[in-house]
């Protein structure tokens, strides 16, 4: 058990040292993201949480493309899968979740239709 717990250790050093070497091209966001990716899933112990806290920065920072669909589909999922106490989400912890998604989603829809040009307000046009 050590020496795998060295390993990891060794693999996270390796890991964050090419991070830390390509830091300019990747971003500091996305480097912090690809950092704690590195610590959590090489690490000596694991909490799913740990997954978490590295995919919310490579979501936000990562290039667009299919790591950065996946990192924040990844982290929508953990985020109801996964509670600050460490246990499953109840019924009513769920249905507050998805409840909070829907009025989340019915403010995006809102505030597009807001800032979406009216006719009247289109250039060349006469009220």
């Amino acid at each position: 058990m050590p020496a795998w717990r060295f390993l990891g250790v060794a693999a996270i050093a390796v890991v964050l040292l090419l991070v830390w070497r390509r830091r300019n091209g990747l971003g500091p966001v996305y480097a912090l993201g690809l950092g704690l990716a590195a610590v959590a899933l090489l690490g000596p112990a694991i909490r799913p949480w740990y997954v978490l806290w590295a995919l919310f920065p490579i979501a936000a920072a990562a290039p667009r493309g299919r790591v950065r669909r996946w990192a924040a589909a990844g982290s929508c999922v953990l985020a109801l899968a996964v509670l600050p106490d460490g246990f499953a989400p109840d019924l009513r912890q769920l249905m507050l979740a998805v409840s909070g998604g829907g009025l989340a989603a019915l403010a995006l829809l809102t505030w597009r239709a807001a800032a979406r040009p009216q006719a009247a307000d289109a250039p060349g046009t006469l009220p």
